[in-house]
């Protein structure tokens, strides 16, 4: 009787030490983003598990086809770029893309913003991201 008290307390053990991590709380924010050529930063975003990627979603664009926007992580105060860089081209459906930290970031608690870097004029991006 014991021991299958011990087995089973041990199992739920290892379920709450891995079932932490499988719930950890993404905390996306919305972004719309105008412009007329340039780059541009979403407001910060705390990192919310250390996980070594970030999400982009974008939801709609008036981009069309040649069109691209470029994507990338970089520090609260916008001096470093902190993930890989993705590239969304011109398409009518919503996209997601995901952007791999860079060595030594991807910190709990540390807040990040998205920069979003076009080439073409009069541009809209909607979407969300989490970092």
């Amino acid at each position: 009787m014991k021991k299958s008290i011990k087995r089973i307390g041990a199992v739920a053990c290892m379920c709450m030490l891995f079932s932490t991590t499988a719930f950890a709380d993404k905390k996306p924010i919305d972004f719309d983003y105008i412009a007329k050529g340039g780059s541009g930063y979403t407001a910060t975003n705390p990192k919310s598990d250390n996980e070594g990627y970030a999400y982009v979603t974008v939801t709609s664009s008036n981009q069309i086809e040649g069109d691209k926007v470029e994507y990338v992580v970089t520090s609260e105060d916008k001096n470093t770029e902190v993930t890989d860089g993705a590239t969304f081209y011109g398409t009518s459906k919503p996209d997601k893309q995901k952007l791999k930290y860079k060595s030594g970031y991807a910190k709990t608690g540390k807040k990040y913003r998205l920069k979003i870097t076009t080439y073409n004029y009069s541009l809209e991006v909607h979407g969300r991201w989490n970092s």
